[in-house]
């Protein structure tokens, strides 16, 4: 749902992943670690999603259909953007750097861990307790 916004959408995406896992179940190679395997193909099924989904949104549309579409899009709340923010801002500085490295300017691991100046190990330390931080003031 966080991802998506929206039951039925979310619905197809856990279902789609999850027939992806196991399609590729042989290719596990430690079960302790499933759920994030999940996950990983999950979030990896999410973003090929959005990747066709812009593709499509180059195809010129019926203005009805737009408008069919905009009155069906999930609305976020007006609060989240500041929400969002004020997380953010109390976040520890290390923390919040590797999060907008990676989450928001789309920097691999290993571009940001050079940017930082710290190992990869480190940076995805940060991560994980940045964005960990965030989920706890965010919800």
């Amino acid at each position: 749902m966080r991802l998506t916004g929206d039951t039925a959408d979310a619905e197809d995406l856990v279902q789609e992943s999850l027939l992806k896992a196991l399609a590729a179940v042989d290719q596990l190679e430690d079960p302790s670690r499933a759920r994030s395997w999940v996950h990983t193909i999950l979030h990896n099924t999410f973003a090929s999603w959005c990747r066709r989904n812009a593709r499509r949104s180059l195809i010129p549309m019926d203005p009805a259909d737009l408008d069919a579409m905009e009155s069906r899009a999930p609305r976020p709340r007006p609060s989240m953007r500041f929400d969002l923010e004020r997380a953010m801002r109390g976040l520890d500085e290390t923390f919040r750097e590797a999060v907008m490295l990676c989450d928001v300017q789309g920097l691999s691991y290993q571009e940001a861990a050079t940017e930082m100046g710290c190992p990869i190990g480190t940076l995805m330390s940060r991560l994980h307790r940045g964005r960990h931080r965030l989920r706890e003031d965010l919800n």
